[in-house]
């Protein structure tokens, strides 16, 4: 339905349905925020990309706004490719050098014919490639491949 459910698995895009409307209500202006808190927090759905060369562009209703790709984390799962590709987008709307950006965070893209959902922080919960991860497995923890080496040295 949509909709977040106390106790399961937490999605940022139910979660921002729901709460964005409150957090709307009662903004800060601009003057009486902390420098920390200049972004605010955005839900993009519906919107078509543009891209241009490096360029990255969503177009809501007519109004274009440039996305920042460059802030994207270079060890995590979210790259250009997969923001352009995306259908909806969870991110921080900034006013950088005169003009607006999103600093996406989160974005969801269809992927056979299913929802998928990316997220920057993604990476800290062990590789994303299933490939890598099945090396990984294979190869087994570091620690315990020491320990049983260190038992054969020890029996000799």
């Amino acid at each position: 339905d949509g909709q977040a459910r106390a106790g399961g698995p937490a999605d940022p895009f139910a979660t921002a349905r729901v709460l964005q409307p409150a957090v709307l209500a009662a903004p800060t202006p601009p003057l009486d925020r902390h420098p920390v808190a200049v972004a605010q927090p955005v839900l993009l759905e519906g919107y078509a990309v543009d891209t241009a060369g490096d360029d990255v562009r969503f177009t809501v209703d007519g109004a274009s706004v440039a996305v920042d790709v460059d802030r994207l984390p270079t060890c995590g799962p979210l790259t250009p490719a997969l923001v352009a590709a995306s259908t909806a987008c969870l991110g921080l709307l900034r006013w950088d050098a005169g003009r607006w950006t999103v600093q996406p965070l989160a974005v969801q893209s269809t992927v056979k014919r299913a929802a998928v959902a990316a997220h920057t922080g993604d990476w800290a919960q062990g590789p994303t490639d299933a490939k890598v991860a099945k090396a990984e497995a294979k190869a087994g923890d570091s620690v315990a491949v020491l320990r049983e080496r260190a038992g054969r040295l020890l029996r000799r």
